[in-house]
């Protein structure tokens, strides 16, 4: 018993101490629109054009910000009109135990404007974004990479897929490669293919649909699939 608590109180002053080292973003977008962030595979939302994002832990981390329609009806007329894009994707480095407030401008850059040390560990209820009027910070710009040909890396990994001995090791396979790289839509209908089951399709679908490059073309992903049904859920989902 009296192991168990050690092993408890070392555990939970573990996680104490890299939530008080982690560091909290405060994200505005040019449009102030609603915006989606996917940092790290995890979703973030924003009503206002402002999204925030805490415990990031020091480093870098893998972005995509998006642009979010209105509402349901706007978000069925801006996926017709391609407004529904990718504002900013890329890697962008997070110091430790600070807040950071960064901004993306119309170019498509993410700005660091501002980063100021956590004298104690971020607090939830920390005051809502206000850029600096005269920042001290010199401030880092930070923009999307031109999308490079990675054929070498994903005929790698079509070719891990086709040797996995599970369908649960293809999709982890195919899920890891799309958070972390640039993918369009038709590579993303290809790990399908490599898929055996319709439910791992779907998955993977959902998954690849906020980091693709290309949103405008995601119809093409349908062609993947077996059955009608699954073709239905997926446009559920995204109009969702």
């Amino acid at each position: 018993m009296k192991t168990i608590t050690i092993c408890f109180t070392l555990v939970a002053a573990f996680c104490f101490t890299s939530k008080a080292k982690a560091s909290q973003l405060y994200l505005r977008t040019h449009s102030h629109s609603p915006a989606i962030a996917v940092v790290n595979g995890n979703q973030n939302h924003a009503q206002s054009g402002i999204i925030r994002i805490d415990f990031l832990p020091y480093g870098d981390h893998f972005m995509t910000i998006r642009q979010k329609p209105f509402s349901h009806h706007h978000r069925r007329e801006t996926n017709h009109r391609g407004r529904n894009a990718i504002l900013f994707r890329g890697y962008v480095f997070i110091p430790a135990h600070s807040t950071v407030y960064a901004s993306i401008d119309y170019r498509g850059s993410l700005v660091i404007e501002r980063v100021i040390p956590n004298p104690r560990p971020v607090n939830p209820r920390t005051p809502a974004y206000r850029p600096p009027t005269r920042p001290r910070y010199q401030p880092q710009y930070y923009r999307t990479p031109v999308h490079e040909n990675r054929s070498a890396a994903f005929n790698q990994l079509l070719i891990l897929m086709e040797h996995a001995s599970f369908e649960s090791a293809k999709l982890a396979l195919a899920k890891q490669f799309v958070k972390t790289n640039a993918v369009t839509s038709q590579q993303v209908a290809q790990l399908m293919k490599a898929m055996d089951f319709e439910s791992s399709k779907l998955v993977l679908a959902k998954e690849a649909y906020y980091n693709v490059l290309d949103p405008e073309n995601f119809y093409l992903v349908n062609a993947s699939f077996d059955f009608s049904s699954s073709i239905s859920a997926l446009a559920k989902y995204i109009n969702h």
